[in-house]
């Protein structure tokens, strides 16, 4: 699980997971701590530094294959 331990905004926080699930489907069987350490990086700030992974970070993530014509734009509203 990857959580906040502390205060979070939650327009920062939102943009920090959508970086993680892009960055995920870019690179499918990547290591969760790589894909967190990349998705803090792309946000610097208050609220990436609450954020604690309680788990395996070599933890891979297989994702499913996705046909990014058939995905449509994001609506922002995930």
């Amino acid at each position: 699980m990857w959580s906040a331990s502390g205060l979070s905004q939650h327009s920062e926080a939102s943009e920090i997971q959508r970086t993680f699930m892009r960055l995920a489907a870019l690179t499918p069987s990547s290591r969760v701590g790589d894909l967190i350490v990349k998705s803090l990086a792309e946000h610097a700030g208050d609220t990436g530094s609450v954020y604690l992974l309680l788990g395996d970070p070599a933890l891979r993530i297989d994702l499913p294959a996705m046909n990014a014509a058939a995905a449509g734009p994001a609506s922002g509203n995930e």
